[in-house]
């Protein structure tokens, strides 16, 4: 108990003593616009209280939730500068800027569309960090304000898809068009003409026909064929030829006998 009194009535000699080198700070911000395009810039008052104070930089960050910040902070010179170790490169609040240990001015921000964090239109928080040097890990912030983002949802960035492997097409070799082959042309073998044989008085050359069929022929029709093979013309063409020669030579006669019969 009496160690802990010490340490109390220590610092307060010390804060009595060296008033000065105690930095007591406070940032507060206001009139951020409640609606903001994703594609415009905003900007917000500041009001910087900060006794003891050195150089101050400036970043305002926006952010769904937790601490997943993300946004571009105008500089003194007119830079766009977002997360970036240099903590120098924020915007600038000099020492020599205070006045009674206090500044006030405004911050010109806006979205980086492209950061990770960004999750597209809707709502999100904001909220201005104060670091104390070039290299300051830590940051000292300002109260929050709520802010609606509008504009169109963004496209997911595909990831590159790897280019398949084109196979190389082998070259077709020509196809070979066979040499057609004539076919031979069966000559069709002569048939012999029959020569007709002249014909004797009284007999009758038969030329015989082509067998149609193999089969033996029946009974009647080999008698029909018997009479039709008969020469019933050269039969009568003989006996015609008989009665004439018989009558030529019956006249003949008649003729010869006639005058021996006068003379008589």
């Amino acid at each position: 108990m009496k160690k802990l009194i010490s340490i109390i009535v220590i610092s307060a000699i010390w804060l009595f003593i060296f008033p000065s080198i105690v930095e007591a700070w406070s940032i507060t911000i206001s009139d951020l616009p409640t609606t903001m395009d994703q594609s415009n810039e905003a900007e917000t008052n500041v009001f910087l209280t900060c006794s003891g104070c050195g150089d101050s930089y400036m970043r305002g960050v926006f952010y769904p939730n937790g601490t997943s910040y993300f946004g571009l902070t105008q500089n003194n010179i007119g830079e766009w500068i977002g997360s970036d170790n240099d903590r120098s490169r924020y915007f600038k609040i000099a020492k020599e800027d205070l006045v009674d240990a206090s500044w006030s001015g405004k911050l010109h921000v806006k979205l980086d569309t492209l950061d990770p964090s960004y999750l597209g239109p809707g709502e999100y928080l904001f909220k201005i960090g104060r670091y104390t040097s070039a290299g300051d890990a830590g940051a000292d912030w300002s109260n929050e304000l709520s802010i609606k983002i509008t504009g169109p949802t963004p496209t997911p960035t595909p990831l590159p898809t790897s280019s398949p492997t084109t196979t190389p097409t082998p070259t077709p070799s020509p196809t070979k068009t066979p040499t057609p082959v004539p076919t031979p042309t069966k000559t069709p073998t002569p048939r012999p003409t029959p020569t007709p044989t002249p014909e004797v008085l009284g007999e009758q050359t038969t030329v015989a026909e082509p067998e149609l069929s193999t089969a033996s022929p029946t009974p009647v029709q080999k008698e029909v064929a018997d009479q039709k093979k008969f020469p019933f013309i050269a039969v009568i063409l003989i006996g015609t030829g008989l009665l004439l020669i018989g009558f030529s030579g019956y006249t003949v006669v008649r003729k010869i006998k006639q005058p021996t019969s006068l003379e008589s």
